[in-house]
């Protein structure tokens, strides 16, 4: 009796050292995970997630601050060796492990849960932010039910105001819609129509999202389609608007002395990184929703071939019209018509020249209406415009959102109040926050909130996912899992471009770039090397430092647990592995594929009994 006693203590302590992070009562049964409806439903899911307001918006912007052709070419070689590699890892481990990020990577390794806490802060980061931009198209929208639309020409009060004379548009969104003060330390007061329509924005987000991962598969229909008809409209706008030819040169035509630049290379990997939605943890969510035998390769390749298209065929309309800006203000300062402009400015400076290029997008569709109509067709395209820029706005925000809100739901908070009472208390913390990026000062709090919370933590975490799968999960294991989900073996190139040269062309960005930083005295700048206040540099550090922080965090964490004799439960996949994997052909690696990718001799040995059991 003594010895049973003892034992049942034992098996007691052991279960005491398992929590239970699985969102599931021991015992309990296991909820069906939510699906698509089919794979076109899910693939325009992804795609409305990666192709949004970052390749409309950011994408021409950060070309304009980075010198045009210069970024271009970076751009399209980091999209290749960071961003094929780093999207294939994100949609096969969702789907091999069916989970949102911190729970996927928690199964994958009890040491990697910290990449999921990172993707989260991600995504709440920009969840913040991103609708406040998201409340400028909105602003202009309801603008554009008038007869004549308020940016085609200056008010009575700026009718004497070089800056308005010069660019009514660009006037009308740095004072009418922004508001904004000239630096971080001056201006106060709250923009309230800007606060406004940012409410209007989070409530519509919330409106299509309260259903759930069904009724988002629902909307991306049009929010994900209608964007292209008006990108086309702005495309042909654009490249016959007088004056097209300047910015299509500064666009494509490559300043080769800027590739020895490191923060060029920095720029492109953060531009492919917030454009592709990497490391946010949404597309590892919305690929745990699809059935196990699901093409991960196609879908990598469809996603990021129509991300990048998009991002240059945005930007070709767009460049298009601010050429067509800078030739129109160019001409009108050589014939005296701008007070105090420089007459020795060429058209080339106007178009290189960065004033507003947070606002780039709404300035150049603005100036696209008054180049083709004027009245009431003016305000019809006007309308079509930016509800084209809502539409993105809102498929990138349902991302965000459910980046962290799978999170959310895999440890059972979801279940326990309810999706729809998470989500209102989600969007309701979110209004209140956004009276920082409503006030005068808020696109400067933008600024940071996209620099050091978002783009330079989504490098950091693309670096930490690629280290995690190729040398701590080990290539040999996530080679079987892309087998399993494709019946396709992963070829050598993607297992370079994830063991190797994905990881250290990052690294070597990342230091490039800070050296070059300190060289010049950069770090912690902004309008143009303009140093943070102290308050700035510390909110910009503890943005930057609570999203990267967990990936060690979860290792020294579970470290910790393990000396106490604990461990975390991230719960068990949905389906049986051993059904799915039992009749995949063995495939025998090459010597030199073993030695270079660290893989066994065969990759599925426990089948080959059964295979010749087989052909006998």
């Amino acid at each position: 009796m003594a010895e049973e006693s003892q034992k049942t203590r034992e098996q007691e302590s052991m279960e005491l050292q398992e929590i239970n992070f699985s969102g599931h009562r021991e015992g309990e049964a296991k909820e069906e995970r939510e699906q698509y409806d089919n794979v076109f439903q899910y693939l325009l899911a992804c795609i409305g997630f990666a192709v949004g307001l970052g390749n409309v918006w950011r994408f021409p912007k950060v070309c304009l601050e980075n010198g045009g052709g210069a970024f271009i070419f970076p751009w399209l070689i980091v999209l290749i060796i960071q961003g094929v590699p780093i999207m294939m890892v994100e949609l096969t481990i969702g789907q091999r492990f069916r989970a949102g990020p911190t729970h996927a990577f928690g199964r994958m390794n009890k040491y990697m849960w910290g990449i999921g806490g990172s993707m989260f802060f991600a995504s709440l980061y920009t969840s913040l932010f991103y609708n406040s931009i998201l409340a400028w198209g909105f602003m202009y929208f309801f603008a554009s039910f008038t007869g004549e639309l308020p940016w085609n020409q200056c008010p009575p009060s700026a009718a004497t105001n070089p800056e308005c004379i010069a660019s009514p548009a660009r006037y009308y969104f740095a004072v009418t819609v922004t508001n904004a003060s000239p630096d971080l330390e001056t201006g106060s007061g709250v923009v309230w129509p800007l606060y406004a329509a940012t409410v209007v924005a989070w409530l519509t987000v919330y409106l299509c999202m309260f259903v759930g991962v069904k009724s988002v598969g629902k909307v991306v229909y049009f929010t994900c389609l209608y964007p292209y008809l008006v990108l086309t409209i702005l495309f042909f706008i654009g490249v016959t608007s007088d004056g097209a030819e300047y910015g299509l040169e500064y666009l494509f035509k490559p300043d080769w002395s800027k590739l020895g630049d490191f923060r060029v290379w920095q720029a492109a990997s953060e531009q492919v990184f917030f454009s592709a939605s990497l490391g946010f943890g949404g597309l590892v969510a919305m690929a745990s929703y699809m059935p196990v035998k699901n093409k991960v390769y196609r879908d990598t390749f469809v996603i990021l071939i129509v991300n990048s298209s998009t991002s240059l065929f945005a930007a070709l309309g767009i460049f298009s019209i601010k050429g067509h800006m800078a030739k129109d203000e160019y001409t009108r300062c050589q014939a005296g018509d701008i007070p105090g402009c420089d007459p020795t400015l060429t058209i080339q400076d106007y178009v290189a020249q960065d004033d507003s290029s947070s606002g780039l997008i709404f300035i150049s569709m603005a100036k696209a209406q008054d180049v083709v109509a004027s009245g009431y067709g003016s305000s019809i395209l006007s309308l079509m415009f930016y509800l084209m820029i809502i539409t993105l706005g809102l498929d990138s925000a349902f991302g965000a959102i459910e980046g962290y809100m799978a999170v959310l739901k895999d440890f059972g908070v979801t279940k326990k109040f309810g999706y729809k009472k998470v989500l209102a208390a989600c969007v309701g913390f979110s209004i209140v926050f956004a009276l920082l990026f409503a006030h005068r000062r808020g696109t400067f709090f933008i600024d940071i909130f996209d620099k050091y919370g978002v783009v330079l933590v989504l490098v950091f975490v693309g670096f930490f996912e690629l280290v995690a799968v190729a040398w701590v999960y080990g290539m040999h294991n996530f080679a079987r899992d892309f087998k399993l989900l494709n019946d396709l073996a992963l070829h050598p190139v993607f297992m370079f471009l994830i063991k190797y040269l994905g990881p250290l062309s990052i690294a070597a960005t990342l230091v490039g770039q800070y050296v070059k930083e300190a060289q010049d005295d950069t770090f912690l700048t902004y309008n143009g090397g303009e140093s943070y206040p102290w308050w700035g540099s510390i909110l910009a550090m503890f943005l930057f430092l609570i999203g990267v922080i967990w990936f060690p965090v979860g290792i020294l964490v579970t470290v910790w647990m393990s000396r106490l004799r604990k461990a975390f439960n991230w719960g068990a996949v949905d389906f049986d592995l051993e059904e799915y994997t039992r009749d995949l052909p063995v495939k025998r690696y090459p010597l030199w594929q073993r030695l270079l990718f660290f893989l066994k001799e065969y990759d599925y040995p426990e089948n080959m009994q059964d295979m010749e059991m087989k052909e006998n």
